[in-house]
Formats: structure tokens, sequence, C-alpha cells
């Protein structure tokens, strides 16, 4: 797989190279219910993400946005083989039976227009109606994924909001091992700069999610000021100076906008370099209070409970 030259490529475990910044169709772009109208704005906004450079895409089944991004491929010059394209299952699971999963895959590819998608995830460790963690269930599921990755329809496979327990019980049946977990990572969640190294020590890539919480759905926290002044240290934006802080931990940031001027501020942060006293300035003050966006249906332990 190319990538554009100012975008780094990372090789996972299994060798599968993936961009380190991906251009993501959740958040911004999510639908309360998926199945409501198809949104031409979300099919422009992605296809100018791929023009300006993005080859890295992440959707999910739930998001309700694979159609757009589907079609927003289909239209883009850029040829199928050269994006890296991820999609989740969780829905197929609550909403049926484990033994779904292959037939959730398909109507994924059927909404996107695809063959295989690049990254399949597993969106959740709860995989029953009530949303309760049932560590058969999830080893039951995991099989299933492994299915698909032998099939072709999915070339790479892995997890998202997985816990370190849950991670450490995956890992006792897994006959193929998940090479990301896709996980809310951000200077305020604390614990995550430790369990992402975790992570990477057992060959599990970490991609982040609600990576620039602390500037837009947590503004105006503690770590504020201190954006503030290396922003202006730096000359660039706070967005630039948050996904370099994950960068330098070796995390694949997704991010997700409205604006394609705002994309710049994420490719910026690959040539940026920050010291490591500023690094570590960050760390210390996002830590010294733990604030996570609740999302209670893809993480137990309670919405504020560190990993």
């Amino acid at each position: 797989m190319s990538s554009p030259p100012n975008i780094p490529l990372v090789k996972l475990q299994d060798g599968t190279e993936i961009s380190v910044l991906g251009f993501g169709t959740g958040t911004a772009w999510y639908k309360p219910d998926r199945f409501s109208a198809f949104n031409p704005d979300m099919v422009k906004m992605a296809k100018d993400a791929i023009t300006v450079g993005y080859r890295h895409l992440d959707t999910a089944e739930g998001y309700g946005t694979e159609t757009e991004l589907g079609q927003a491929i289909k239209e883009s010059d850029v040829p199928r083989e050269e994006l890296f394209v991820t999609t989740k299952l969780a829905q197929t699971i609550s909403e049926g039976k484990i033994e779904d999963i292959p037939v959730g895959l398909e109507n994924c590819l059927k909404r996107m227009q695809l063959d295989y998608v690049d990254l399949l995830c597993l969106h959740s460790p709860y995989t029953t109606k009530d949303n309760i963690y049932d560590e058969a269930a999830v080893a039951e599921t995991w099989k299933l994924f492994e299915s698909l990755q032998r099939s072709g329809k999915a070339r790479t496979i892995g997890i998202s909001n997985f816990r370190q327990v849950h991670v450490e019980n995956l890992l006792k049946t897994a006959e193929i091992k998940p090479v990301v977990n896709q996980i809310q990572f951000n200077p305020y969640i604390q614990g995550a700069p430790q369990y992402a190294k975790w992570l990477q020590s057992h060959g599990i890539a970490v991609q982040s999610w609600m990576s620039l919480a602390p500037i837009t759905w947590l503004k105006g926290k503690h770590l504020e000021a201190t954006l503030e002044e290396l922003s202006a240290k730096y000359e660039v934006s706070k967005s630039t100076i948050l996904i370099r802080w994950q960068l330098d931990q070796k995390i694949i940031v997704l991010n997700t906008t409205k604006k394609v001027e705002r994309m710049k501020e994420f490719f910026a942060a690959v040539d940026l370099k920050l010291s490591e006293e500023d690094r570590d300035k960050i760390t210390k003050v996002g830590q010294e209070a733990h604030l996570r966006i609740p999302v209670g249906n893809l993480f137990d332990g309670g919405d504020y409970s560190p990993y």
C-alpha cells in the first residue's frame, strides 16, 4: 500500500502497513440512527480527505457512515489497493447472534461497495444483547473474525475498546492475535500511556479515538493553559500539539472533522518535533485528573474508570 510522502507508514505485527494518521467517520459524522438518510456532505468530506492525502479511512456499522464512505471511495481517483479501509462490527452481534458475524461483514462490504476491508475490528468486548462482558462469547466471536481473515474478506483483524483484562482473556484462546486495539486515548485518560505501552509490548498497536477531546469535548479544562503555551511556542495549533504527543508514543491517530483546513493542522504533526520536556509536561498535567467521554456501551467499570 502506498501513502502520501508526508504521512509515514508503520508495520503491524503481521506485516500489514498502515498510515499513522487516519480519517475517521465517527464523532462529527456519527448518525444516532444509523439507518437514517444518506448524507452527501459526508461523501464530499471523505472525498476531500482522500484528495488532500488521507489513505487510511475508518468507519463502523454503528456509525451509519459506511455507505457514504464507500461512495466517496468509488468517486475518488485513488485506486482501491492504495487505501486502507477499516470497519467495525458490534450491532450485528448485539441485535442478532454471534453466528451472524459473517453476514454482518457481507452487509458492511455491500454498503461500502467493496470486496474486502483491510482491517475488521470487534467494536466492543460486550458481545451479548445486554452489553455484559462474557469471556466465552468474546472467544467465540473472535473465532469467526479469524475465519473472516482466512477467507480474505478482512485482510487483518483487531479490537476496539478492550481493557487490559479483556485482552489478556482473548489471548488465552486466540489463534490470530489482534493487530490493533482502538481506544479512547488522550492526555486526560489516566493510565492510557501505560496501557498503550503494555499493548505494544504484546505486539498490539494502539489506535486512538477522541484524541482531540482536550480541545473539543473537554475544552477549557486543566490542560488548556499548557496547550496554549506550547501552541504559541511551536507556532502550531493545539490539535497539532496533541497529535504529535500521541505520535511520539507510537499511537496511530484517528481524527475526524467537517473542515478541510483542519486536516492541514493534523498533517503538520508529522513534521513537528516536541522536546521531551514538553511532551512529559503534557502527560503530567493531563494525568492530574481522569476525564473520559462517556460511551457506556463501549467501556465497562464506569465511564470514568481508568484502564
